[in-house]
C-alpha cells in the first residue's frame, strides 16, 4: 500500500508517532524525536531509518519542517487523534502503521533506507543522539 505513491516502511510509522509525541512536548527537534522513538520502541533510530523516514513522510505530506522543528501536517492531525486519549503507545503505533499503509515490523519492508533529507548529515544525526543521551543521563 502507499500514501500518495510513497511506499512506507514500518519504521516510518514509528518515526511519525515519535514526531507527534515530540511535537506535543513543545517542538519536535531531532533529539526529542529520538527520545520519543526510544520511549515508543526501546531503540534509537538508525541514521538511515531517520533520514529516509523524514524524506518519505515529507514527500507523502504527513510532516513538515519549520526552522529545524518537525511538525505533523494538518492532514496528519485530521486523520489521527493520537496522544489525546489514554490508549497505549502500541495501539497508537498500529494505527499510524495502518494510516501509512506499511507492513508490520517483522515483514519485508517495501523501501530501501537510502533516501537523503536536506540538512541531515551523519554528524547532525550523531549530535542529536548525543544530546538525547546527555539529557537522559542527567535524569537518571
Amino acid at each position: 500500500m502507499t500514501s500518495h505513491n510513497v511506499l512506507h516502511n514500518w519504521s516510518d510509522a514509528w518515526l511519525l508517532l515519535a514526531i507527534i509525541y515530540a511535537d506535543k512536548q513543545g517542538g519536535a527537534t531531532l533529539d526529542k524525536i529520538i527520545a520519543a522513538g526510544d520511549a515508543i520502541n526501546v531503540a534509537i533510530f538508525t541514521a538511515p531509518e531517520l533520514e529516509s523516514g523524514l524524506a518519505r513522510l515529507t514527500r507523502s505530506g504527513f510532516i513538515e519542517e519549520n526552522a529545524g522543528l518537525f511538525v505533523p501536517t494538518r492532514k496528519t492531525q485530521l486523520q489521527t487523534k493520537l496522544g489525546h486519549t489514554r490508549r497505549s503507545m502500541h495501539n497508537e503505533l498500529k494505527d499510524v502503521a495502518k494510516l501509512l499503509g506499511c507492513p508490520s515490523a517483522i515483514d519485508d519492508q517495501p523501501s530501501q533506507d537510502s533516501l537523503r533529507y536536506p540538512g541531515l548529515s551523519i554528524s547532525v544525526y550523531e549530535d542529536a543522539v548525543e544530546t538525547y543521551r546527555r539529557s537522559f543521563q542527567s535524569v537518571v
